[in-house]
């Protein structure tokens, strides 16, 4: 009997050791996880805080866009008659031109003459010009050195006509349109003068 109630208090004994050991790896388990999810907090709010201060993006404003003309061929077509000029020969072509400023600032020259639109076609042997034409066209009467300077303000275009005799041997070849222009004269400091110069020149379809 005694040996029997002696077994059983051992036996409780080493239950209660036991009990006490696994609740203890139980507690430190779940104080663990609960740190590691403190610490996930913690960065999470600190990634928060990099990119925000006082409620404000610290992202770096871009950059504000350069501040330069943009002269280009915007369009053209071949027309069967200038008004106000005499019928077209056999051999002439016209040609109905526009020129746009796409850019975010005026273009500005000295006059006339600082702005070249030619016509011309290209050979294994070169370039060869057809014809050539100051823009924008003077005001009646005027002459491109006499009209002063020119402006074509931001979104603004000059159109005008250019008239020329077709040489037979051009026929076969493709003709393009091609503008030339000087630096533009601006207050701002290394003014850029063509925010794009691929516009400069188009190809033109063959006339009919």
């Amino acid at each position: 009997m005694r040996g029997t109630l002696l077994a059983g208090l051992m036996w409780i004994a080493a239950t209660g050791v036991a009990f006490a050991q696994f609740g203890g790896l139980s507690d430190g388990a779940q104080t663990r996880d609960e740190q590691r999810q403190q610490q996930q907090s913690h960065n999470s709010n600190q990634n928060s805080h990099s990119h925000t201060r006082d409620g404000h993006d610290d992202t770096p404003a871009a950059a504000p866009l350069p501040r330069c003309a943009d002269l280009g061929i915007a369009g053209y077509a071949f027309v069967g008659a200038v008004p106000g000029a005499p019928p077209l020969a056999a051999d002439e072509i016209a040609v109905q031109w526009d020129i746009h400023n796409g850019g975010n600032a005026p273009f500005t020259a000295s006059s006339a003459q600082a702005q070249t639109l030619t016509l011309e076609y290209s050979t294994p042997s070169g370039v060869h010009q057809i014809a050539s034409m100051t823009v924008p066209a003077p005001p009646s009467g005027a002459t491109a050195a006499s009209a002063g300077a020119v402006t074509l303000a931001a979104g603004q275009s000059w159109r005008g006509y250019l008239r020329t005799t077709l040489p037979p041997e051009s026929r076969r070849w493709q003709l393009h349109l091609k503008l030339t222009f000087a630096a533009v004269t601006s207050i701002y400091a290394a003014p850029v003068s063509d925010c794009d110069s691929d516009n400069n020149e188009i190809t033109l379809s063959r006339p009919s």
